[in-house]
């Protein structure tokens, strides 16, 4: 076995980390400092001081730093450990205790605060991303397209949006059916909040049926189209609708490029972890 060059470890924090499995990846550890190295994680359990395992099946792909590689995308040292270190629920060291709006500062509040922009610019990069996946099978894809302009339609919920500005994230046609036009909405909620308290697909259901009051009835009746909306957690989760958007959209993908559905749903569900955690 050659041997690795230290600048070939990535720092992670000071966990048990357990390989439950080896293949013809290489997966080499060691440990400097109190850090554990690691050069491949084909898969991975993780298990705290109490040896009680933390669940990681459902936002670890961005720890398979092979399969990083091969599709190019990358992480600097400082934002693979703070990914791991928000991942796992460790503290990060140097954080400020004031945020820029003027509120004590911390992981949960950092992760939601519009203070910056940066909560927006995580929005719009999922947003981008799902519209190029559109863009390649297919027709009509917008990104925040308007809404027709109201004239004196009325809806069943007081909660519809009735703006005459009003817009959404995407549109396309023939995600569902060939000619159909289907609109759709990103939502990013950190599910470390107390509002997000409970069950995660009790919390994702809670934040569909939102985006659904707002929007469904008025996409239905005026736009004669459907609306799904897209909703994600910052751990890197998503909800059943966006779940069954990316089945279809790998389907349909895969269908196009004659590459496996396995491989090319693991390079969407890569590409939009990265989108979540940068």
């Amino acid at each position: 076995m050659a041997a690795l060059s230290n600048n070939n470890y990535v720092p992670l924090i000071t966990v048990h980390i357990l390989i439950d499995c080896f293949s013809e990846n290489l997966a080499v550890f060691r440990s400097i400092s109190g850090l554990t190295y690691v050069y491949v994680l084909p898969r991975l359990v993780l298990s705290n001081g109490n040896n009680k395992q933390i669940d990681v099946t459902r936002a670890r792909i961005f720890l398979t730093l092979n399969a990083l590689l091969a599709s190019c995308l990358f992480f600097s040292k400082q934002e693979f450990t703070d990914a791991v270190l928000l991942r796992y629920r460790h503290p990060i060291k140097g954080l400020p205790k004031t945020c820029a709006c003027s509120k004590p500062n911390s992981i949960d509040h950092a992760l939601s605060c519009a203070k910056g922009g940066f909560t927006d610019l995580r929005h719009n990069q999922i947003r981008d991303m799902e519209a190029k996946l559109m863009e390649e099978v297919c027709k009509d894809v917008r990104t925040e397209p308007k809404l027709s302009p109201l004239t004196g339609e009325t809806f069943r919920l007081r909660s519809t949006n009735t703006q005459p500005d009003a817009r959404l994230d995407i549109s396309a046609r023939g995600i569902w059916n060939t000619m159909e036009k289907t609109f759709f909405d990103v939502r990013v909620f950190h599910d470390g909040n107390a509002s997000n308290s409970g069950p995660i697909d009790t919390v994702f259901h809670k934040h569909e049926q939102e985006k659904k009051r707002v929007y469904n009835d008025r996409v239905i009746q005026v736009e004669k189209a459907t609306f799904t909306p897209l909703v994600f957690s910052t751990s890197g989760a998503m909800g059943k609708e966006a779940t069954t958007l990316h089945k279809r959209l790998v389907s349909l993908i895969s269908q196009k490029r004659g590459t496996p559905y396995s491989e090319t749903m693991s390079h969407v569900r890569r590409k939009l972890r990265f989108s979540i955690l940068r």
